[in-house]
């Protein structure tokens, strides 16, 4: 199993040892309170956005099946629930750490723990692909 504690969820599991299967993948989406948090958050800001005046010539009102009342927590948890996706790809979910560090997926060199012979080196060893300020 690839988790890192620096994670707030997510794991990815070997369903067993041939290498074409595919693993069993669980992102664990909306498992930390504060990702549901910030989502609707940002659903409720998405709502403030449209309601401006210059929008009233533009916006058609919701879709059949959108929420229509961000006030409405429970609506609103509800619709984030249950139509969260990823739409990147995620980075970031192979920790890098110290040469001889217990935690972390990868040395500085990018060579996989407690495996021979086997590198990660594609986007999970990013650390981030941008950064708040």
């Amino acid at each position: 199993m690839v988790n890192s504690s620096f994670f707030t969820g997510g794991t990815v599991t070997l369903k067993t040892n041939n290498t074409f299967d595919a693993p069993l993948i669980n992102p664990a989406y909306l498992t930390a309170p504060v990702d549901l948090a910030i989502l609707m958050e940002g659903t409720r800001a998405f709502f403030r956005f449209m309601d401006a005046p210059a929008w009233s010539d533009v916006s058609l009102g919701p879709n059949p099946g959108f929420i229509t009342n961000a006030s409405d927590s429970i609506a609103l948890e509800n619709f984030a629930r249950n139509t969260v996706i990823a739409n990147l790809h995620p980075v970031g979910t192979a920790s890098m750490s110290p040469v001889g560090a217990s935690w972390g997926v990868v040395n500085p060199d990018l060579r996989l723990k407690q495996a021979s012979g086997l590198r990660i080196i594609d986007a999970s060893v990013f650390v981030r692909l941008f950064q708040f300020k």
